[in-house]
């Protein structure tokens, strides 16, 4: 198994926020900085929706796929991407969410 982890989007840095808030308040509007906070932030909702629905996307294809929920004392058990033309996997354990 190659255990590559399964990653999720990052959250959005504070100083971000905080930067668009206050070009907003000053009155200039950061085209740069509004596009990065709106697609991290978009991209966030979508992994904690991926979470929610016990989806994970395969970190060497892309592919998406559901998996079952971790029984305890199994965090060893083999996860296979489903993909015909991947071959990635790893254990439950690395799936984390």
């Amino acid at each position: 198994m190659d255990n590559q982890k399964i990653k999720w989007a990052p959250k959005i840095r504070q100083e971000k926020i905080s930067k668009l808030y206050h070009c907003e308040k000053i009155g200039i509007a950061d085209d740069i900085l509004i596009d990065d906070v709106g697609i991290t932030l978009w991209l966030r909702c979508k992994s904690i929706l991926m979470v929610y629905s016990r989806k994970v996307e395969c970190p060497r294809c892309g592919h998406q796929f559901e998996i079952e929920r971790q029984v305890r004392g199994h965090e060893n058990d083999a996860i296979k991407c489903p993909s015909t033309y991947c071959d990635w996997k790893t254990t439950s354990g690395y799936a984390t969410f």
